[in-house]
């Protein structure tokens, strides 16, 4: 499976509900951040892109 950054990662069961809480405890511990219940929804962790876009925009809301 070539995975690339617009894949869609619950649609192609590369992760599946149970991934979800390991990407999400990931995501928190590697850059220090705390996600909210709204960014925990498919449409935000959908693919790479829209994971790194949900980080960057924790980080600048966390550096403001």
């Amino acid at each position: 499976n070539n995975i690339k950054n617009n894949t869609k990662i619950f649609e192609k069961n590369i992760i599946d509900s149970l991934g979800i809480i390991d990407l999400v405890f990931f995501i928190e511990n590697k850059f220090k951040l705390k996600l909210n219940d709204k960014d925990i929804s498919l449409n935000k962790l959908k693919d790479i892109n829209s994971i790194e876009k949900l980080i960057k925009s924790k980080i600048k809301w966390k550096i403001s």
